[in-house]
């Protein structure tokens, strides 16, 4: 298995490479985006669609590494140089088998934001969050509101999602970012035990799964 890896590692180095660029002095931009997340790419490659627009995406992390290409080793990014480093405050009701009564809260301090080190999961907001945030007087952000720009950046690749009669309703084919479930049939047998035992978690509990 190292060996595989080695070899994926050397392949990636060859064929990986990352386009830089250093802003002049004075030099203006019609759009100036921070953070190099998934969100803030998108929203930079979108906008440079027009050729009459100039736009500077700024990332505080720096190039992802090799490692970030192979999923299969995402918990190893975790602590490292991109990763952020939160940590919860200790409470008297969670992390309490964590050191210091602290757990990790993983975000991304990479080219990539948090999509870079977090095992290709994507998920949508809460839609009480925007609720809260439009109440709080964010005209717009009202999950209503947002809801048609999750489905525009969105490339649903899930068949099994596709063929479910209101699909269309809530999903998109023709976005920028691609989506696809968690195959287990590509999966080795023991990975597929650690997925059995977590849904018969669920199941445990009286939840869907």
């Amino acid at each position: 298995m190292y060996l595989a890896v080695e070899k994926g590692e050397e392949a990636l180095k060859q064929n990986t490479k990352y386009k830089t660029y250093e802003p002049k002095d004075g030099e203006e931009f019609d759009f100036i985006i921070c953070g190099g997340g998934a969100a803030g790419s998108l929203l930079a490659s979108r906008l440079s669609e027009n050729p009459k627009w100039k736009v500077l995406l700024l990332e505080a992390g720096g190039e992802p590494s090799i490692t970030t290409e192979i999923p299969g080793l995402w918990p190893t990014l975790q602590r490292t140089q991109e990763d952020w480093n939160y940590m919860f405050e200790p409470e008297a009701k969670q992390c309490l088998g964590m050191n210091d009564g602290r757990c990790t809260t993983p975000r991304g301090k990479v080219l990539g934001g948090s999509t870079t080190i977090n095992g290709m999961a994507t998920l949508r907001g809460d839609p009480r969050d925007y609720e809260a945030w439009a109440k709080a007087g964010n005209t717009g952000w009202d999950y209503k509101s947002i809801f048609p720009y999750f489905k525009k950046f969105e490339n649903l690749r899930a068949k099994e999602v596709l063929d479910l009669p209101e699909s269309e309703k809530y999903h998109s084919t023709s976005g920028m970012l691609p989506i696809d479930t968690f195959h287990r049939g590509r999966l080795s047998s023991d990975v597929v035990q650690i997925y059995n035992n977590f849904a018969g978690g669920f199941k445990d509990l009286g939840l869907k799964f």
